[in-house]
């Protein structure tokens, strides 16, 4: 016990106290000269110190003037109504004078100020320690935050990579089938020639006959027995058939050993394309938590994100996540269009109409309308385009739209076979022949598509910087992948905008 503790407590009661040997019965007169205390001979009895003016300090009461409430509770020592001085270090807590001469007397007790000291050497250990917990994380958030961007650098290279890729196999298997078509229409062209000839000679033969089927019945008919006997023996022999190329009865044989042998290498395709991406997705999957091992975020704990639940886009940035590459298919181009080299741009050119334009099966012929390379049914897809000129029409087909007709069904948005925006002095949309005009006025150049395939709906915007509804379809139910396709009027001009560095 220190000497201020002990100095507080030394006349704080008035019964007797047993005190290193000494005994007190009351306060007071226990002070000899000098100033300094002196113990109480056995038997004697002490006297009150006069007006205790030597400066002791006593324990403190709560004044008479003070109400209770004012006092905090925390404050008073709730065993014995007076204020918490003392500190007892064992117990880490703080107690009053007559606690630290009764439960706490063998404690180490010191004064609330001291008991402070002792502690504020502690805080400061404490406050040490916070502040290098707090530069660790800080440090730990900046590398996290190094990682997360080079998480993001290494996945756009990687989709660019991919990308890349993927197209090239694409634009090899785009080869291919045009080799392969290109042998159909090889073998087609053979096979008609050569059916053509047959017909050509049975032709010839069949007038042959014929000629002498009428003098035979002319040389029945004459009176001119002298005539009919020298003509009779020219007539009496059959001519001899003129030689026919053997061709099938059949028209579809040829080509099933060519079907039947793209359907198997599509079937090999498709399952090795299904085998390798298995592999790569294993290979992601067990490399995929190695750069953050110290931040592992257990899947358990994800929440499962269906399609279903994902939510709608409203902004520009939110659509371009669903952001497709879109090029023009030179051979679906009407006669009067005019494609870019890298088949982004198709314009209305008038000097094409007088060139010969080489005839293709999967050209349109009456309508100037081209069809995108690739069908779309992907769940969610998103291009933009940008129309100069006064009349256009953006569009969306299944590939066997007719192509060779005059009539209207191979106008785009005319069948049940595609879906048109149109643009002039307004905005209409058709399908099947059932026109929506709608109230909008063309305001902006450029104009977005969106197509959610599995829901069955396509939804028109203008875009600028924000994205102005013009038009949302209901919903359909497509049963195979759709093609883009424009129709251009006279002086006009479309491009696939290039969306692909935007997403970032």
């Amino acid at each position: 016990m220190t000497y201020s503790l002990y100095k507080t407590m030394c006349v704080c009661i008035c019964v007797r106290v047993r005190h290193g040997g000494d005994y007190w019965s009351k306060c007071g007169n226990n002070v000899g000269a000098g100033g300094k205390r002196r113990p109480v001979e056995d038997g004697q009895e002490a006297g009150p110190s006069p007006s205790h003016a030597l400066g002791w300090a006593r324990p403190t009461k709560i004044p008479k003037t003070t109400r209770v409430s004012e006092v905090p509770k925390s404050r008073v020592c709730p065993i014995h109504g007076r204020l918490l001085e003392i500190y007892c270090c064992d117990d880490d807590q703080c107690i009053c004078p007559l606690c630290a001469l009764v439960e706490h007397k063998a404690h180490n007790n010191l004064l609330a100020k001291e008991g402070r000291k002792r502690k504020q050497e502690q805080l400061q250990d404490i406050k040490k320690e916070s502040k290098q917990r707090i530069k660790m994380r800080e440090q730990e958030q900046k590398d996290l935050r190094e990682n997360i961007k080079r998480v993001k650098e290494g996945g756009r290279a990687a989709e660019e990579h991919c990308e890349g890729v993927l197209s090239g196999l694409i634009d090899s298997l785009q080869r291919h089938y045009s080799t392969v078509r290109e042998l159909i229409l090889a073998h087609e062209t053979a096979a008609v020639a050569q059916a053509e000839s047959s017909l050509c000679s049975m032709e010839k033969d069949m007038a042959a006959l014929k000629r002498r089927d009428a003098e035979l019945g002319q040389l029945s008919q004459t009176d001119d027995d002298i005539h009919f006997l020298q003509r009779l023996p020219s007539l009496s022999n059959l001519p001899e058939p003129r030689y026919l190329s053997s061709v099938s009865t059949d028209p579809h044989l040829p080509f099933e050993a060519i079907r039947s042998a793209v359907s198997e290498f599509g079937n090999r395709l498709e399952a090795f394309a299904e085998e390798e991406i298995s592999t790569v997705s294993q290979t992601v999957a067990g490399n995929g938590g190695s750069q953050f091992p110290d931040h592992r975020v257990i899947p358990e704990q994800l929440p499962v994100i269906s399609a279903a639940q994902t939510p709608e886009p409203t902004t520009r940035t939110e659509f371009l996540q669903y952001a497709c590459e879109l090029t023009l298919d030179p051979n679906t181009a009407h006669k009067d269009l005019s494609l870019s080299e890298d088949g982004r741009m198709v314009r209305w050119d008038a000097k094409k109409q007088k060139e010969p334009v080489q005839p293709h099966s999967e050209r349109f012929n009456y309508r100037r309308q081209v069809l995108c390379k690739k069908g779309l049914e992907a769940e969610r897809c998103y291009w933009e385009v940008e129309v100069v000129g006064n009349k256009a029409e953006i569009a969306l087909a299944y590939w066997g739209i007719d192509r060779k007709s005059v009539s209207k069904r191979s106008a785009f948005g005319a069948s049940d076979q595609s879906w048109s925006l149109d643009r002039s002095k307004g905005y209409s949309v058709c399908h099947n022949s059932e026109g929506v005009a709608l109230c909008a006025t063309p305001s902006q150049c450029r104009l977005g598509v969106y197509l959610q395939f599995k829901e069955g709906t396509i939804t028109f915007y203008e875009v600028s910087d924000k994205m102005e509804l013009l038009y949302r379809t209901k919903k359909f139910t497509f049963t195979e992948p759709l093609y883009p396709g424009f129709w251009l009027g006279e002086e006009s001009c479309i491009t696939l905008c290039n969306l692909r560095h935007e997403r970032f």
